[in-house]
């Protein structure tokens, strides 16, 4: 019982402002006031969400050259290519190399050091000349993107891998990593008992409806196109009056992962059952074909044990 209450009380649903745009254009661009006006007219906002408040003038780097510094053994020398020319930098990481791509923050970006925020200047570290900084995880808040390795030594930086084939020198990191977006978190207490808030969609109608948003045209999407092939199970309606069509496709193959950020639901698994229900309002549930396996191999042996136990009463 206290799991799930802990499950509910962390509960919460995820409104994208990117999401929300393809239906409507708002009228302000500051989700702090959208936030607002969502709390005073439809559901309390918990907190807005700011992706990669850290990655302003931050892009792609490229490590050219890496030589020790003549006056420090746990600092490197690095020429780093980067959007604005090749940088002169004083870095202590342990896994840098010749070659490697990093996040690497320009001078006037403002990174976490520690608790506290602080804005990049050039300086001289023991005698040598720093043009920006080439950034671990935890300096621009990407530790969940970027998890420290073992093999990475105390002091890793962040390694965009090569072989990925998506990272540019030079390019936005915000653009490189896809964190452009603002979420808000809703509290599900404000919202539980009004269903038409169960979706993206539903809250674009509210922006509307409150003044902060106009509707786009609506946006258009291909219906999913279903096998030919036999579905490997059978289904059962057994109160059809209350449930006169189900429908249900089979998806293959699968691999469970951890959900996807946007996930709004306290998921733990990437199945659960959001995508069309957060856009649209349209909720789709999923099976596990071996759960319900396991569960029909249950009912039969209850219905076993059931008729023996009849069996052994009239006897």
């Amino acid at each position: 019982m206290e799991a799930e209450e802990k499950l509910l009380s962390c509960a919460g649903m995820k409104l994208s402002l990117e999401w929300l745009s393809e239906f409507v254009t708002f009228t302000t661009t500051d989700p702090e006031e959208i936030a607002r006006r969502l709390t005073a007219h439809v559901g309390e906002v918990d907190d807005v969400e700011i992706q990669g408040k850290y990655l302003k003038d931050c892009c792609v780097g490229k490590v050219s050259n890496l030589r020790k510094h003549p006056g420090a053994d746990k600092l490197n020398l690095c020429n780093v290519e980067t959007d604005r020319g090749v940088k002169n930098i004083v870095c202590g990481g342990t896994n840098l190399r010749e070659g490697m791509l990093v996040a690497f923050a320009h001078v006037g970006a403002t990174v976490k050091h520690g608790d506290e925020k602080m804005t990049l200047k050039e300086a001289k570290i023991r005698g040598e000349k720093s043009e920006g900084m080439i950034c671990a995880a935890e300096e621009l808040e990407l530790k969940d993107m970027f998890p420290a390795k073992k093999e990475d030594g105390e002091r890793p930086v962040i390694e965009l891998k090569v072989e990925s084939g998506k990272w540019k020198v030079g390019m936005s990191l915000k653009e490189a990593l896809g964190m452009d977006d603002v979420i808000f978190h809703i509290d599900n207490h404000a919202i539980t008992h009004r269903a038409y808030l169960f979706s993206h969609i539903g809250f674009a109608r509210e922006c509307v409806a409150i003044g902060i948003a106009k509707w786009k045209k609506k946006p258009e999407f291909k219906a999913s196109k279903a096998g030919k092939q036999a579905l490997p199970f059978k289904l059962i309606v057994e109160e059809k009056k209350l449930m006169p069509r189900y429908c249900a496709f089979e998806v293959r193959p699968f691999r469970v992962e951890p959900p996807p950020f946007l996930c709004a639901i306290a998921s733990t698994r990437n199945a659960c059952d959001f995508h069309r229900g957060e856009s649209h309002g349209e909720p789709r549930a999923r099976h596990d074909e071996r759960d319900q396996r396991e569960r029909r191999r249950r009912a039969r042996d209850d219905q076993r044990e059931g008729a023996a136990r009849e069996h052994a009463a009239d006897g």
